[in-house]
């Protein structure tokens, strides 16, 4: 009789190891997909503004290739008119004045050149720059309530676009 009762405190102990070890390991694991999950997060949000960046560059080389055909195609656009094309580029939380581009021209204008004169604009995130994913353009509004940040503080992200200049 005593042989029976000593095999079932055993049997006791070991389960409740069992579990103590079962949830050691899942606090771990789940630890572990949360710091994971904030990370793919942050990668995201990271690509999210280099799209943002790119789209707004490739915007502004072509409208500035339009307004080089526009203003003649025998010299650089004034520098108002350039401002007035990158004020009206926005991409929703990440691009926001015309102070995150600069645009390289040619130094000469030779007509039929080879190769073909090219307009490139650089798009800058600025430094210490935060938005919310409620200012970006969801295609679906249920997700309008969801306003998790992102910090652009210590990167430098930029984006480029060459666009060929034809008069």
């Amino acid at each position: 009789m005593k042989r029976v009762f000593r095999s079932r405190v055993k049997q006791r102990n070991s389960k409740g190891a069992i579990l103590a070890e079962t949830t050691a390991s899942t606090a771990l694991l789940y630890g572990f997909v949360i710091v994971l999950l904030y990370f793919v997060a942050q990668a995201c949000f990271g690509l999210l503004i280099m799209n943002g960046l790119s789209q707004a560059a490739r915007e502004a080389a072509r409208e500035l290739s339009v307004l080089y055909v526009r203003s003649g195609g025998s010299s650089t656009p004034s520098s108002a008119s350039i401002n007035e094309v990158f004020e009206k580029i926005a991409v929703g939380g990440v691009v926001n004045n015309a102070s995150q581009f600069s645009a390289t021209w040619p130094t000469s204008y030779v007509r039929n050149s080879h190769p073909q004169q090219t307009v490139t604009v650089i798009c800058t995130a600025a430094p210490g720059q935060t938005g919310t994913v409620k200012n970006l353009a969801f295609p679906w509004t249920s997700l309008s309530y969801f306003t998790a940040k992102f910090s652009l503080a210590g990167l430098n992200m930029q984006a480029s676009a060459t666009y060929p200049l034809r008069p």
